[in-house]
């Protein structure tokens, strides 16, 4: 019924401007001769002739009043029409409505190669169809910077926080200023440090334009991110919580924000060699041990913490370095022996029954005691294991 309408409104449209054919064919000599107006598509027939002159008027019609399934089932019975098949096959009219009914900013091209048509058949329609609620549209939306199909869905304040949120986090800038008109109630200072920890530095300065003073807050979250010239610019503004800072830049191994921290004044150095060594970054652990300067029983301490939150056979090379600093310190101090040997003992067992080996081998070679881990090692039935804590027996 629709494609009939449809049809029949070019019908009358076509018999009206059929008494101005003379005139048209002046103009569409004029659209030849202009570069600019290469997206009219010039055809050879007089019905064709309506289609050259006003080529997106009809289609642009369906694409405002009907719903994707309509427009779906539009195009493909146009296609048909060899004056709309032309037409629906130009890449030029594509762009124009690409910008016009989904993004602003985001290239067709950058996106998928096909046509518009294409893309929402395939891609757009599918993908956005599985959604049932509206903050999924938000997000898949937003992300994609679909901007221009967006902002209609956004009806209250949470809406505006969410898409503010993901636009942010996607580094749509253009979004984002946009929503700030639409919305000035935002979180400002959120919005700069999620933008911090995605590294979108652009969004980082607009919000500083804004007013925003939370400089903390932003550094934190660029050096969790590892963005160090967002680091370097909030320290610039004023940031200053160089211990925090540089404890959350370990936990990803981002050394150079550490090593900055490190200029700047930070002493938290146990807290961050505590974040290196279980997330394996064993550069940053040298560094630390570099820094620390406690009394020997304080650093057999450490050490030992260290030893325990990371023994297994994942961080077996940290494991060996904190095995070696405490054998240095049980060299100079027997005494203090005896409290890490208690220490290897649990971790051995443990090793023995979460199939560690090689972590079980490092303890029976700084001392645990063998008779318990047999145990533990038969429990599980790990032949492996239990030969080899048997050659240790014999020495």
């Amino acid at each position: 019924m629709i494609i009939f309408i449809l049809i029949y409104i070019i019908y009358i449209r076509m018999k009206r401007y059929n008494t101005q054919l003379t005139s048209r064919k002046r103009k569409c000599a004029k659209i030849i001769n202009k570069k600019e107006n290469s997206q009219h598509i010039i055809l050879p027939s007089n019905g064709d002739l309506y289609f050259s002159i006003l080529p997106q008027e009809l289609l642009q019609l369906t694409m405002l009043f009907f719903p994707i399934t309509k427009i779906l089932k539009i195009l493909t019975t146009l296609h048909k029409i060899p004056p709309f098949s032309r037409l629906i096959n130009n890449k030029n009219f594509w762009k124009v409505l690409w910008i016009r009914d989904v993004s602003s900013f985001i290239p067709l091209s950058d996106l998928y190669d096909g046509s518009y048509l294409d893309f929402f058949n395939n891609l757009f329609f599918k993908e956005l169809s599985k959604l049932t609620n509206i903050d999924g549209k938000i997000a898949y939306l937003v992300i994609r910077g679909y901007d221009i199909l967006l902002y209609p869905l956004l009806q209250s304040n949470q809406h505006y926080n969410n898409a503010m949120e993901f636009a942010t986090s996607a580094g749509h800038i253009k979004i984002v200023q946009t929503l700030l008109t639409k919305y000035p109630k935002t979180d400002y200072n959120k919005i700069m440090s999620e933008a911090a920890m995605s590294g979108h530095i652009e969004i980082v300065k607009l919000m500083l334009e804004n007013g925003v003073n939370n400089y903390n807050r932003a550094l934190t979250s660029a050096a969790y991110g590892g963005h160090i010239e967002i680091v370097k610019l909030m320290l610039e503004q004023g940031g200053n919580k160089y211990g925090k800072t540089m404890e959350l830049a370990a936990i990803y191994g981002h050394i150079e924000i550490v090593k900055l921290m490190l200029e700047k004044g930070a002493q938290n150095y146990e807290e961050t060699l505590l974040e290196a060594a279980i997330n394996d970054y064993i550069e940053i652990v040298k560094l630390m041990l570099e820094k620390i300067s406690y009394n020997p029983e304080r650093l057999l301490v450490c050490y030992n913490e260290i030893i325990s939150e990371v023994a297994d056979d994942r961080h077996i090379e940290i494991v060996k370095l904190m095995l070696e600093k405490s054998t240095d310190i049980h060299k100079k101090y027997p005494n203090l022996h005896k409290d890490s040997i208690n220490i290897y003992n649990d971790i051995l067992i443990d090793a023995c029954y979460s199939y560690q080996i090689e972590t079980v081998q490092l303890m029976l070679e700084n001392g645990a005691n063998y008779e318990k881990a047999i145990k533990a090692a038969k429990k599980v039935g790990n032949l492996n294991m239990i030969k080899l804590i048997k050659s240790y027996m014999k020495k």
